[in-house]
């Protein structure tokens, strides 16, 4: 044995036992290991016994000594003409022993594991810490695969692990995310405690790219597994680009609807799937169906069958249906996901995917959903003063027949993240709609002119005045302002400013005249006609003259700015002079340090329960009972030091995953902000309405969670996850099962 050890650790006594004379049965060996506690008497000493089996004719035998605690053994082997009766009590012959040898046992090193370096297709990537940007971006296409081969660094004692390896892409919040299904290996880590044991996989762990269509920017997730250990995860970025599809081709897909929504195992079936074309011309398609079980976990079962479309060909704006026929079949769950994948020649254009299509068997529970496809808007030129139709197309996914409502609501749109302000809602009249069917919602708008030409229109649909389904996009048309001759521009010494256009001015129409702030940069040494100067442009509102102008000085200093109005653009950088038709006294602001932009959510009130945020995340506790026909109202509270700033809270409901991060079940679901400007003391504020969550998506979960996000436009997102918010009919305690390792009634059968 060796002279020191770790707790834990297999050592291995080895040696040869051998009759006397050569003649008669191998005697049977023993280790006797004395745990030495230096105050106990040898007569009281903690003393146990390890058998060994000494080979025939050889000898040789074998004893492993596993130390269980800290501490000083002496071990001696002993040999013996009949077997002990353990635990040994009194004396007994010995035919023989071994020296004894001491060793001092300490504590065991923490296992530690790492991936040094990733192979990919011949291409080493090393591994300084857990994920690393490989800049590879390795030219794919989907009929391609990656040859992945870890290796790894292991100290510790002998595991068998699980390496799993996924691919996909970097999402916008930074994080990982599947395209793939995990390809897994298993191996046997040895016995390493002291030095670091180097190896790696002896052949690679091969990726299809099959479902990687149009990525520029592909990542591969690579996941260490050991029982009872938190998982070793690297992430390593830009690996691969699958032939991103140009941006001038598009398409909206709809859920898909089956001929019958519950036919029993083997009944032919029709599954129809719209496909209208967003593309910027003509163009020649096939579709792909695949047909999955579904899971009550995120994502679908096991696929169960794939059709292709023949190529069809398909024009801007138009729609057409892709029909495939299948028989069903059963399974292991009764419900049916579907995904349509679009392409033109070998690139993917647009995929989607949609839960529970149909049922096989079983009956399922009503399901109330609905498709929403962009709005269309005519007459395709529009000004102030123009009547609109919007005609909003609904198309129902339920399984049972509805009358509903529809809430079309219009903003102005903004170039931040979300839509401006609201500038109508229209409600249309109610109506039934069967499982399957299509229906148009008309409303009628006469449009105005606002702070910016685009506008964005939501589209809501109540079921007896609950909100089931909302969609939104952004730009679904623009308004083109009258420009109007202008006449006169007069602002007074205090600022305030009146506007004369021809012709006279009326709702929706108004004039904008030019305004610029002058900027001095005053630096005494230099004399006015060398000082820096700027122009900041305002805006005038239609009818009443008023006007904004934002001054962001960039440096410290002292400025002199003074307000003109010109009756025509000035052309930036200004050289030499230009016609005035007003100004406003000078004003003079000194600059200096500010301190940086701080912002965090301070509470959040969830169905009317506060719940207070110390830190970004925090549990809640709350479990809310809650159906999948339920909704959550949630109000973030904030505070917040900066300049002002527009900015979009978005939430999302979802469940905390097995690595502890935050999953999705819903989109989501945004409000605009304005965040004043409070440059010392902090400004608290939260929403004047809650933002409503429903749950149509969140089915079967035991730990509800929700994603709060502020994001501004050139700063990081500020993201608040908030655990163990609701459970949507959580299992029975008093149902478990224990499951034992299955039994082949041929271990090793021929194919």
């Amino acid at each position: 044995l060796p002279s020191t050890g770790v707790v834990d650790t297999t050592y291995k006594i080895e040696g040869t036992a051998k009759a006397f004379d050569g003649v008669g049965a191998l005697p049977w060996v023993y280790a006797q290991v004395r745990f030495k506690e230096w105050w106990k008497p040898e007569i009281v000493e903690e003393v146990s016994y390890k058998r060994g089996f000494p080979m025939p004719i050889t000898g040789d035998f074998s004893i492993d000594f596993k130390p269980g605690k800290k501490g000083d053994y002496h071990v001696t082997v002993l040999a013996t003409p009949a077997p002990l009766s353990l635990p040994v009590v009194g004396v007994f012959p010995l035919t023989g022993k071994s020296d004894v040898m001491k060793i001092g046992i300490g504590e065991r090193p923490p296992a530690a594991f790492r991936f040094s370096k990733v192979t990919i297709d011949g291409n080493e990537v090393l591994l300084a810490n857990h994920d690393a940007d490989s800049g590879l971006l390795l030219e794919k296409t989907t009929a391609d695969y990656l040859d992945i081969t870890p290796a790894f660094e292991w100290t510790g004692p002998a595991k068998t692990v699980t390496i799993s390896i996924k691919a996909g892409y970097k999402d916008w919040l930074g994080g990982f995310s599947p395209k793939t299904g995990a390809y897994t290996r298993s191996i046997t880590l040895p016995e390493s405690p002291d030095t670091p044991y180097s190896g790696e996989l002896e052949t690679p762990i091969r990726i299809p790219l099959t479902a990687c269509g149009g990525l520029t920017d592909g990542a591969i997730e690579v996941v260490l597994k050991i029982a009872g250990e938190p998982d070793y995860i690297s992430q390593i970025w830009n690996v691969y680009a699958t032939k991103a599809p140009p941006e001038k081709y598009d398409f909206d897909l709809v859920k898909p609807t089956p001929s019958n929504a519950n036919p029993e195992p083997g009944t032919p079936i029709d599954i129809t799937c719209p496909v209208t074309s967003r593309c910027a011309e003509a163009v020649d398609a096939r579709a792909k169906v695949i047909i999955y079980e579904g899971s009550i976990l995120p994502g679908h079962g096991d696929k169960i069958g794939e059709y292709d479309s023949d190529v069809f060909h398909i024009e801007p704006d138009e729609s057409k249906n892709v029909i495939i026929h299948h028989t069903t079949v059963e399974g292991t769950i009764d419900r049916r996901d579907v995904e349509v994948e679009i392409y033109i020649g070998p690139d993917l254009i647009k995929e989607s995917e949609w839960d529970d299509v149909y049922y096989v068997g079983q009956p399922p529970e009503e399901e109330i959903d609905f498709a929403l496809t962009r709005p269309s808007v005519t007459p395709s030129e529009i000004t102030p003063g123009t009547s609109v139709t919007i005609t909003c197309p609904v198309t129902s996914a339920c399984t049972k027949e509805q009358t509903v409502t529809a809430k079309v609501k219009i903003y102005e749109g903004s170039i931040m993240p979300g839509h401006g302000s609201l500038i109508t809602t229209k409600t249309s009249p109610s109506f039934s709609i069967t499982p399957g069917a299509s229906y148009n919602v008309v409303v009628q708008h006469t449009a105005i002119a606002g702070t910016i030409d685009r506008r964005d229109v939501e589209v809501e649909i109540y079921i007896a005045g609950k909100l089931v389904k909302e969609s939104e996009w952004d730009d679904v048309y623009y308004v083109k302002v009258v420009e109007l001759e202008l006449l006169e521009v007069k602002i007074d010494p205090s600022g305030s400013g009146t506007v004369t256009v021809d012709p006279a001015p009326f709702e929706g129409i108004g004039a904008l005249p030019w305004v610029y702030a002058q900027v001095r940069f005053k630096e005494w040494w230099k004399p006015e006609i060398v000082e820096e100067v700027s122009y900041k442009r305002g805006f005038p509102i239609p009818i009443t003259g008023g006007f904004s102008i934002d001054f962001k000085p960039e440096k410290e200093g002292d400025y002199q700015v003074t307000v003109l109005a010109t009756p025509a653009p000035l052309s930036l950088p200004v050289v030499g002079v230009f016609p005035i038709t007003g100004k406003s006294d000078m004003m003079e602001v000194a600059v200096g340090e500010g301190p940086p932009a701080a912002f965090r959510f301070s509470k959040v009130t969830i169905d009317g329960n506060e719940v207070l945020l110390t830190d970004h995340d925090v549990d809640s506790g709350l479990l809310l009972e809650k159906t999948t026909a339920d909704y959550l109202d949630i109000t973030p509270a904030f505070e917040w030091t900066g300049p002002a700033k527009t900015a979009t809270i978005s939430i999302k409901a979802g469940y905390k995953d097995w690595l502890g991060g935050f999953s999705p079940k819903t989109g989501a679901y945004t409000r605009s902000i304005t965040l004043p400007e409070s440059p010392d003391t902090p400004y608290s504020g939260e929403l004047e309405t809650p933002i409503r969550i429903p749950l149509t998506a969140c089915g079967g979960l035991t730990d509800g969670a929700i994603e709060v996000v502020l994001k501004i436009a050139g700063e990081p997102d500020y993201i608040s996850q908030i655990w163990n918010v609701y459970a949507t009919k959580a299992p029975p305690d008093k149902y478990d099962f224990d499951l034992v390792k299955p039994t082949p009634s041929n271990a090793n059968p021929e194919p």
